[in-house]
């Protein structure tokens, strides 16, 4: 197992500190190997964010990944310095309930008029 020593004096991001549509930028984009992860299914992808100007790890979920990787490509290099919006959902977690970051990047916060939803007008 790796050894990993904390980098941000501030550590994980609690939700509780986050309010609906708060922006992060990446600093930082590391993977866990899956057999270093507590239930060692999937690779864990934990970034180091900014977040209302303190440095944060996030270890983020699935769907916060594929939107990153739809978004920004699939070398974690080109993540570094992309903004993301936090959305803060109240879900059903292991039976309780719980607050669950998703991140939802800039880009996917636009919609360009070709790709508006039929009956929406786009003003210009």
């Amino acid at each position: 197992m790796a050894q990993i020593s904390k980098r941000c004096k501030a550590g994980f991001i609690d939700p509780e500190l986050i309010d609906d549509g708060d922006k992060i930028k990446i600093l930082e984009v590391n993977v866990i190997d899956k057999e270093d992860t507590k239930f060692g299914k999937t690779d864990r992808t934990v970034l180091t964010v900014m977040l209302k100007g303190e440095e944060y790890r996030w270890g983020i979920n699935n769907t916060t990944n594929d939107r990153l990787v739809d978004a920004f490509g699939g070398d974690s290099q080109s993540w570094i310095g992309k903004e993301v919006a936090i959305t803060k959902r109240l879900m059903i977690v292991a039976g309780k309930e719980r607050n669950v970051l998703y991140g939802v990047p800039q880009v996917q916060m636009q919609v360009a008029p070709s790709e508006k939803p039929v009956g929406v007008s786009v003003t210009t």
